[in-house]
């Protein structure tokens, strides 16, 4: 099993990946893609290298390239919709695009006070979403049209910084090396595992690499190790029979308390109830094994887009698309 850096596939629309996930847990990774989520129902902490914060039902987030996230339902499992754009779709109009960093994850705080603005932003997120997935005839033009559209309305208010190329050149080389690490993570998770290995392999101090994997994923490496494990934990404890104990050391912990200290940190229950409450669910379950989520299927999401447009339009929010009238 890979680690938790994502390869997002691009089926349809070179570049561009739309989709609608229920989650529970998503374990820390990232993406060459960024990504505008929103949220549609339920409340999440979105935690990423820039620290943590709560996102509820409305709200909506940015991810640029690279940031490492992690995301924890808070109570019950929450619906997102998320966008996840290359740059390389933008780049050949808008070049400087490679060099934008947004400095803040959280979107709403850039509304205050502009409610139909944002309110708009929510529309052209849904509409696109939806020409994505119903692919009509020339749809591609639609979704690009209503995407760039997001962007303006994004880059308008959102707080930003341009990076120089020798800038560029440094977060390439941080990523890089964060890359090499998490590979070698992911590749002996299950041993006994100390950051000084990690830092004499990448001819580093203790001191300095311990920093460095703190400052890019906000969290130190004994617990992203541990959060590893437990992905590794939860995967087995869907699709095998395997004891507890079994799977306590075929993830890494020394004892069963440490799995269970974690199940009840991210689900609030027992290995066993997560076992149980897993194989009850109708829905299949993720491809990822390091994270608890469920992708929504086409049909499914449609007829969500289409009721949160018609409840948007009841409230006289959504404004008129640059792609002509509204779905």
């Amino acid at each position: 099993m890979k680690r938790e850096y994502e390869l997002v596939l691009h089926p349809q629309m070179a570049s561009l990946h739309v989709f609608l996930v229920r989650i529970d847990y998503r374990a820390p990774h990232a993406h060459m893609e960024m990504e505008i989520g929103v949220v549609l129902e339920g409340e999440l902490e979105l935690t990423t290298n820039r620290g943590s914060i709560r996102v509820r039902t409305g709200d909506m987030y940015y991810l640029n390239s690279m940031d490492f996230h992690e995301l924890q339902a808070q109570g019950k499992t929450a619906l997102i919709l998320a966008i996840q754009i290359s740059e390389g779709m933008v780049a050949p109009y808008y070049p400087v695009i490679r060099n934008l960093v947004v400095q803040d994850v959280a979107v709403r705080p850039y509304f205050s006070g502009l409610e139909q603005p944002y309110q708009t932003c929510l529309a052209l997120s849904a509409q696109l979403s939806l020409h994505y997935l119903e692919c009509a005839p020339h749809y591609e033009f639609l979704c690009t049209a209503l995407l760039n559209q997001l962007f303006y309305e994004l880059y308008a208010r959102l707080p930003y910084t341009t990076l120089s190329e020798p800038e560029i050149a440094v977060i390439a080389s941080r990523n890089s090396r964060i890359n090499r690490v998490l590979d070698y993570i992911d590749q002996n998770f299950q041993r006994k595992l100390l950051l000084c290995e990690l830092a004499e392999r990448e001819g580093l101090t203790l001191t300095y690499l311990s920093h460095f994997f703190k400052d890019t994923l906000s969290m130190t490496f004994q617990n992203y190790l541990a959060e590893r494990r437990f992905s590794n934990a939860a995967m087995l404890l869907e699709t095998t029979d395997l004891s507890m104990l079994d799977i306590s050391l075929a993830s890494g912990f020394s004892d069963v308390r440490y799995l269970s200290r974690l199940c009840q940190k991210h689900y609030g229950c027992t290995p066993l109830a997560y076992r149980r409450s897993r194989r009850q669910r109708a829905a299949a379950p993720s491809q990822s094994g390091a994270s608890a989520q469920t992708f929504i299927g086409g049909e499914e999401s449609k007829a969500v887009l289409l009721r949160l447009i018609g409840e948007w339009k009841q409230s006289q929010a959504i404004a008129p698309s640059a792609a002509g009238e509204p779905v």
